[in-house]
């Protein structure tokens, strides 16, 4: 650093000061607004549709996120739209005993018409249950196919591997459908699986007559004086009473029974395997490494970034209950039935009193409304505190009304009082569950807390168990590092790159669409020890045996790809006959992950003895010869050929011209249009000049065998296509080598842009002298950028260790930097007077209270001059109470010594293959000039050093702060998520 530049940063951090360039490198370089969790994202400005709390309207803003497709905000949306259409729906059928006009018409209309209409309801509106019924069926069967097409698609299938498209690869316009398509089908389920009920007992909204039963149980009916029309009472399963008129009823009763069946049964437990296959994974580890306490906080994070269109559908339900639209709907089945089969107005029961039909509906009607508000009270589905009362009030809506429902068919007092009763309470209930909506809404929130006065913590501050040292690591060292390789021009991520991984639960994941920049590296990084654990990354680091690197390259040299052999030393799947499919690694940790032909069964091989039977299995000659057969069946792929055919009954093969196909598993193809999935089920379709139709055959007409035997079929049909067999044979074995190329060159490309060590070299080590950190590099990165940051980010750097030793000077200046810190990063958008003043608060300033412990009276003194501290502390949001808290933690834990305790934690020891000479200098204390005269130095040296892959032994030890089992710090909560500007 020159005497000019050390004097600006020096000079950095004036009083007066707040422009950005007075921040601390790199956080002066994060756009404004913008988080790092948005960064890792690559997402550098917020979309202005996010503010959907701006919007007056609350169905047009739900209308407006459907068409957006805007991840968690429609998701909040859409959830705010269904809670509401949910309790209208199910009210509605609550309250169909005022259907017996037994009140005014002004009253039907509150209770009735308007509930219905919003239900969809319409044929008790409009009557005329038949063309509702085939407009909805039409409606619904469209939606249906198109939800059964769109379903297929697996955004993290295991079986595509590395090919995988998730969601935000997907175009937003497909996202923009699939939800339209699942919301119209959602909100059709209930009124037309009532009219699919109502179309089998034939209620009256398909009579082709008015209901008689309206106001007597036992009309008398006259009968017809003409022979062409039926009787009066034989308005059952007719759609006319004309007897010459086509009577369309047995149509209708069919369909209903294919609505009944693929909608109102099988669409819900689609819905759920849609939910399963799409719901958020949450890693077993936080980004340090360490098993997450806090699963609950990471979900609701997750679910926050979460692309997928269908993210509405479980968005608002905890991780258990994630499919509880499923649930819902059987609730409304389970209702309908009620409402539609045990009715007077239907032709099953048309002959008994309404009054005791009634009484047994609505009997029963009660009891179902008790046993929901009883699983709802067990459960708690919803994610939020605030949804939950909101449904605790509709199940009470329910209850209260089917109640007064049940003593108004058995005229239990005044009809009047008990109608300005179910007015009241579900107006009453209605509003409380648009209350409940609205103090969901951030804004209210946030409302909420300026006037309350409520200071929010991600950490649990004032825990004696808090780990100091933990949080300093990742709120500075950490954080700063991500930032750097995040926002410096060097190492930050293209404009428009989408980051994307390949992931699954029984694997390590993979970055897809590799860039070559270090913060995809990095992001990659922070996603793998997410997912397996600091334990388990640093093992992977450990030296490799010279057999175990020989085996590796074989495999990614020879054996990835379709066609590739792997039977388990104890293997029971009996539809798993071949042992053949596909197989592609993951570099890190090395993982060879088997997925086979005949099922969707995955096998992850990462010892080192399944690698060696792997390598063994596919070098033998018999699995060879077999592998050289399918793919000379691969050659003919999409060819016409010449191949055999057989008609029914006839055991005569004949030849004819076909094309042949290979079905796989998967419809997605590698960037050179071919599909690699695994799957190998080959057909020869034929159309004979003679017969028009298509013939089909298969494997046992081909001669196709379980262990790829040269059948006679086989050799006559490779020989009758020699020509081609030669040409596509070449083709395809050339393919699969560029293939394996192609992955082969991108992992080293990955490796060589930022190591999978550096995590552990640089991130997780902020013990690392200044002066160590250029050998360390040099020695460990093979890409030049990152061996020369000490030099092109020296100043960046600077900071980090000044900020490391000033932070760290006593555990008086840990404390208090992490409250000030955490304070500013939960509460400053709330709080006017630290907005106005961030150089005195925000710790991305030199001058920032964070920085500077204080006696309570300068304390006061300095709060009191940005205007924080209020009427002599009796007011705001930093009182006399607050003060008496933060000195009192100071006094009996900090002054008072750290309670010990017994718990075991994990702590990594290098391998000795760094340049000794420069460890041995990062001992000594040293002031700042004399680092940087050790780091030039180093830097000009760095050719001299000889590049080696450091090693890490683990072992337990004793921590004297460590923390207990349930995380009481609060380290998991989702800090990263508040940006610091």
């Amino acid at each position: 650093m020159t005497t000019k530049e050390y004097e600006k940063f020096i000079g950095y951090g004036k009083p007066d000061d707040k422009s950005r360039e007075a921040m601390f490198s790199p956080m002066n370089q994060i756009p404004e607004g913008i988080c790092l969790e948005d960064l890792k994202h690559n997402i550098l400005k917020k979309d202005g549709f996010l503010n959907q709390e701006q919007k007056n309207n609350l169905f047009d803003a739900a209308i407006d996120g459907i068409l957006a497709g805007q991840s968690s905000t429609v998701g909040m949306n859409m959830t705010k739209l269904e809670i509401i259409r949910d309790f209208i729906q199910i009210l509605a059928l609550a309250l169909s005993f005022v259907a017996s006009n037994i009140f005014g018409d002004w009253i039907k209309t509150i209770l009735v018409t308007i509930p219905n209409l919003l239900s969809l309801n319409l044929d008790r509106i409009f009557g005329n249950g038949t063309a509702f019924f085939l407009a909805f069926c039409t409606i619904v069967f469209i939606g249906l196919y198109w939800f059964r097409i769109m379903t297929k698609y697996d955004p993290n299938a295991d079986i595509e591997g590395l090919e995988s498209h998730p969601w935000n690869l997907r175009p937003e316009s497909k996202r923009k459908h699939n939800i339209i398509i699942v919301f119209i089908l959602t909100t059709l389920y209930l009124p037309l699986s009532k009219l699919s009920l109502n179309a089998l007992v034939w209620s009256d909204s398909f009579w082709p007559v008015t209901n008689p039963y309206n106001n007597t149980d036992f009309p008398i009916f006259e009968k017809s004086g003409s022979d062409t029309m039926r009787d009066p009472s034989d308005f059952c399963y007719v759609t006319s009473m004309n007897k010459e008129d086509l009577n369309f009823s047995p149509v209708i009763i069919a369909v209903a029974l294919i609505t009944i069946c693929v909608l109102t049964f099988w669409f819900p437990i689609a819905l759920k395997r849609l939910v399963d296959k799409n719901l958020p994974r949450v890693d077993k580890y936080n980004e340090m490494g360490e098993t997450r306490h806090n699963r609950d906080e990471e979900y609701k994070r997750l679910l926050g970034k979460d692309t997928c269109p269908y993210n509405f559908l479980y968005n608002a339900y905890n991780e258990k209950w994630a499919a509880y639209k499923t649930f819902v709907m059987a609730n409304k089945f389970f209702l309908i039935f009620l409402v539609c089969v045990i009715s007077k107005d239907n032709c099953l029961f048309r002959s008994f009193s309404r009054s005791r039909i009634e009484t047994i509906n609505y009997g029963l009607q009660v009891t179902f409304m008790v046993i929901l508000f009883v699983l709802h009270w067990r459960n708690e589905p919803f994610l939020y505190k605030s949804q939950n009362l909101s449904e605790y009030w509709s199940r009470a809506g329910y209850v209260i009304t089917t109640v007064l429902g049940l003593l108004t068919v058995l005229k239990v007092g005044p009809e009047r009082k008990i109608t300005i009763a179910v007015i009241a309470i579900n107006v009453f209930i209605l509003l409380i569950v648009f209350w409940h909506i609205v103090i969901h809404t951030d804004r209210y929130k946030s409302f909420v807390k300026v006037m309350k006065k409520r200071l929010d913590f991600s950490l649990n501050i004032y825990s004696p168990r808090l780990d100091f040292a933990k949080h300093i690591k990742r709120r500075v060292w950490q954080e700063t590092w991500t930032t750097l390789l995040l926002t410096s021009e060097q190492f930050k991520m293209h404009e428009n790159k989408t980051v994307a991984f390949s992931q699954s639960p029984f694997r390590p994941p993979y970055l897809l669409n590799f860039s070559g920049t270090a913060a995809e590296r990095h992001v990659e990084n922070l996603k793998i020890i997410r997912q397996i654990g600091i334990k388990n990354y640093t093992s992977a680091m450990a030296p490799l045996s010279t057999s175990l690197i020989k085996l590796r390259s074989i495999i990614v040299d020879n054996f990835v790809g379709p066609d590739m052999y792997y039977a388990p030393e104890f293997f029971t799947h009996k539809i798993i006959k071949t042992c053949f499919g596909k197989a592609y690694v993951v570099p890190f940790p090395f993982s060879v992950v088997m997925v086979y032909d005949e099922d969707e069964t995955v096998l992850v091989l990462a010892e080192e003895w399944e690698i060696e039977r792997y390598v063994q299995q596919n070098e033998n000659k018999e699995i060879q010869r077999r592998r050289h057969v399918r793919q000379t069946l691969r050659a003919l792929e999409g060819k016409v050929i010449i191949g055999p055919s057989r008609e029914k009954n006839d055991t005569e093969i004949q030849y004819y011209r076909g094309i042949l196909s290979i079905q796989r598993h998967k419809r997605s193809k590698w960037s050179n249009n071919y599909n690699m999935n695994p799957g190998f089920k080959i057909t020869v379709s034929y159309v004979d000049i003679q017969s028009p139709n298509e013939r089909v055959v298969g494997h046992d007409v081909l001669g196709i065998t379980e262990d790829f035997q040269m059948t006679p079929q086989l050799k006559k049909l490779f020989s009758d296509n020699k020509e081609t067999v030669h040409i596509g044979l070449a083709e395809i074995q050339k393919l699969m080598e560029e293939y394996r190329q192609y992955y082969r060159d991108e992992t080293k490309w990955k490796e060589e842009t930022l190591s999978y060590g550096f995590f552990i070299n640089v991130y997780d080590n902020p013990s690392i002298p200044l002066e160590s950190l250029p050998a360390l590099l040099i020695t460990t990165e093979e890409n030049q950028l990152i061996q020369s940051l000490p030099e092109s980010e020296y100043p960046s750097l600077i900071y980090l260790y000044e900020r490391m030793r000033v932070v760290n000077l006593s555990r008086v200046h840990q404390w208090w930097y992490l409250f000030w810190e955490d304070l500013w990063r939960k509460n400053h958008n709330e709080m006017p007077d630290l907005i106005k003043n961030p150089e005195k608060f925000s710790p991305a300033y030199r001058t920032s209270l964070c920085y500077y412990p204080m006696t309570r009276i300068e304390l006061e003194e300095f709060l009191g001059k940005c205007g924080s501290w209020q009427d002599g502390g009796k007011k705001g949001f930093l009182h006399s109470g607050t003060l008496n808290r933060i000195y009192l933690y100071l006094t009996n834990v900090v002054f008072g010594g750290r309670k010990k305790v017994t718990s075991k934690k994990w702590n990594i020891t290098r391998g000795d293959t760094i340049e000794k000479e420069s460890i041995i200098q990062g001992r000594n204390k040293r002031t700042m000039k004399e680092r940087m005269m050790i780091m030039k130095d180093i830097m000009l040296k760095r050719k001299n050093f000889q590049r080696a892959r450091p090693f890490f032994i683990l072992h337990e030890e004793e921590d004297s702060d460590s923390e207990n089992g349930d995380n009481s710090d609060g380290f998991n909560s989702a800090s990263e998520e508040e940006t610091w500007l």
